[in-house]
């Protein structure tokens, strides 16, 4: 995707993103290396700097860093707005219920089971 200035960056979703991972990595840092938490609770924000513009420069080019790791698998687009599937009457996006797949020779219970019967 080319670069797009209209794109907005959410800065507060970004920042609570970071925040969070710097607490954490704070409260390490002080728990196992009290006599260096200061360099590395340093280098944790300058870290933080690098990454908030990084992942800025990312969403200008149409990364969205809070979709989901199986949205993106099934392709689904992040254009859809979050609340749109919450509103009463709005059609589900997915069938309730899948059709089961038909059975295969590696699936198949049959005779031709590759596994003997236990007896």
């Amino acid at each position: 995707m080319p670069w797009d200035r209209s794109r907005k960056v959410p800065w507060r979703r970004l920042l609570t993103l970071y925040l969070i991972y710097a607490a954490v990595a704070a409260v390490v840092i002080i728990a196992f290396q009290p006599h260096k938490a200061r360099s590395n609770i340093i280098g944790v924000v300058g870290g933080g700097v690098i990454y908030m513009l990084l992942l800025a420069v990312l969403v200008k080019f149409g990364y969205d860093p809070f979709r989901s790791f199986g949205r993106r698998r099934r392709g689904e687009g992040s254009t859809r707005p979050l609340h749109a599937a919450t509103r009463k009457g709005a059609p589900p996006s997915e069938p309730a219920v899948r059709a089961k797949p038909a059975p295969t020779r590696r699936t198949s219970t049959g005779p031709n089971h590759p596994r003997p019967k236990r007896r």
